[in-house]
């Protein structure tokens, strides 16, 4: 058996056809009926388009403008933690309170 170097038939057949191609060719064929001229479809297709053609500078363009429809932001968040007694360390009023069965404030210090 022979190592190396060219075999036959492996690899992708010339002319096959990408999920991505079958996608792209869906969206483009939309736009042109007039059926999805979403603004986020148009920035993708153009993305797409612009990318096969070479033109890098559209390309990012366009995806810098599509990513934050397609993808989430992450957000920071904030959390206020009280320091409570323990139960155990509650007169009865405190925990009257804390058990929410008062409209009253208690002062837990």
């Amino acid at each position: 058996m022979e190592h190396g170097g060219k075999r036959e038939r492996a690899g992708r057949p010339k002319g096959a056809v990408s999920k991505n191609k079958i996608a792209l060719d869906e969206i483009k064929k939309e736009i042109e009926e007039g059926k999805q001229l979403a603004p986020v479809a148009v920035m993708v297709w153009i993305m797409n388009k612009s990318l096969e053609e070479g033109k890098y500078d559209i390309t990012l363009d366009a995806a810098s403008k599509a990513a934050p429809y397609l993808h989430a932001k992450l957000v920071e968040s904030k959390a206020e933690i009280t320091q409570m007694k323990r139960p155990d360390q509650m007169t009865d009023e405190e925990l009257h309170y804390v058990a929410g069965h008062s409209t009253t404030s208690v002062d837990t210090e």
